[in-house]
């Protein structure tokens, strides 16, 4: 119960009594979250051994030079172990701030969308159908995970002694954002997704700070790699900037000119037009800056929207072609209004894209920035609020 106790500053005699309100409010020594306890030695040592070898097999295949060799294998070695740390840190934060039926909820919702990603991705995806079977067994495995996980967290009691769960919880929590944190950092590795100089700090903050999106990016690997033909062609005039792109991968929908949309989570981003990219990497700077207040705000604008979009396609009427008027298709209008007129989506399209501005219930320009800043302005106050509350300031 080493972790339990650090958080807690007490020995284990002391806190085998207490419940689980008491042991959240107790733990608030956030400090040793960053000490490097059992759990945490044992995870980074083992995706530390894990990028070494990952990556100097995926060079050697390639034939690539020797220096090239040695400095990326380098690379994977201590990519895997900060991203595994930070990912660790994360989810110890994580699991002592957010009450743990919250956590088990949240993880069953990411495990659903896991399963989600790779129906897509098996009916949408080119590749081979050995390759879309191997990709559908590693959602299933991340699921899965993701499920036991979420079971830990069920299992901390409401009422009474909750010690020996909770200690449990929190390890469990803090191993599994560990192996996300550290397996996208040896991915980033593997395709030489930012500069050798920068690349250990964006390991650090994507594994960390960004540990939600993370988790979605690590996913988006998954589909793209596997489901896609030439493994959704990683892009090459990419690399080394401060995401992985796929150039003809992953994709939740086609537009009416039969393109791909373009895909984005965590640092990891699937289109094949330049322009887009510069748009999808305004979507990976909010995710490395913001942390896990753009993934959350983003998700909940777009499911809150989704209702009222649902209502305003049949009440807003546009011609049908034949001189009378129609309601706007439902797709289409929660396209317009959870999608194009995301707050997140509107700053992004600044840099490039076209936001389609013209089409029934899309936010113009001036509407779209006021409720943009004025969405960002309630989600901070929100976080604020919250954080003040789960740490008796209110």
């Amino acid at each position: 119960m080493d972790l339990l106790e650090a958080l807690c500053e007490k020995k284990t005699a002391e806190v085998q009594k207490l419940d689980v309100e008491q042991l959240r409010k107790i733990g608030v020594h956030l400090a040793t979250a960053f000490d490097m306890h059992t759990s945490t030695w044992i995870a980074c040592l083992a995706m530390a051994v894990i990028g070494l070898g990952w990556v100097l097999i995926h060079r050697l295949v390639k034939k690539e030079e020797a220096a090239a060799v040695v400095g990326n294998t380098f690379e994977g070695l201590i990519y895997g172990a900060i991203g595994t740390y930070s990912g660790a840190v994360a989810g110890i934060f994580i699991a002592v701030i957010v009450p743990p039926v919250v956590v088990g909820v949240a993880l069953v919702v990411f495990a659903v969308i896991a399963v989600v990603f790779a129906i897509i991705a098996a009916v949408r995806g080119t590749a081979d159908a050995g390759w879309k079977v191997l990709g559908f067994l590693e959602f299933v495995a991340i699921a899965a995970a993701l499920v036991v996980v979420a079971g830990l967290c069920f299992a901390v009691p409401a009422k009474g002694k909750a010690a020996a769960q909770y200690s449990t919880y929190l390890v469990a929590t803090s191993v599994a954002f560990a192996i996300c944190g550290g397996l996208s950092a040896i991915l980033s590795a593997i395709f030489r997704g930012a500069s050798a100089w920068v690349g250990w700090a964006l390991a650090h903050l994507n594994g960390g700070f960004g540990a939600l999106g993370n988790l979605l990016g690590l996913m988006t690997h998954v589909a793209c790699w596997n489901f896609y033909a030439d493994h959704g062609k990683p892009h090459a005039a990419s690399r080394r900037r401060f995401y992985v792109r796929y150039e003809k991968a992953f994709s939740l929908k086609t537009n009416a000119s039969g393109h791909d949309f373009a895909f984005t989570e965590g640092a990891v981003i699937s289109t094949e037009f330049d322009d887009l990219a510069k748009h999808e990497s305004v979507h990976v700077l909010q995710h490395l800056l913001t942390g896990p207040f753009y993934p959350l705000t983003h998700f909940t604008w777009f499911i809150a929207w989704i209702p009222v979009a649902l209502i305003a396609s049949r009440v807003k009427r546009i011609p049908d072609g034949s001189g009378g008027t129609k309601g706007v298709d439902p797709g289409d209008a929660i396209t317009a209004m959870s999608y194009y007129s995301n707050p997140w989506e509107v700053i992004a399209y600044a840099f490039g894209g076209d936001r389609h501005t013209s089409d029934p219930l899309v936010f113009e320009d001036v509407a779209g920035w006021i409720l943009c800043v004025a969405w960002i302005l309630l989600g901070l106050a929100a976080f604020i609020l919250l954080g003040a509350w789960r740490f008796g300031l209110l």
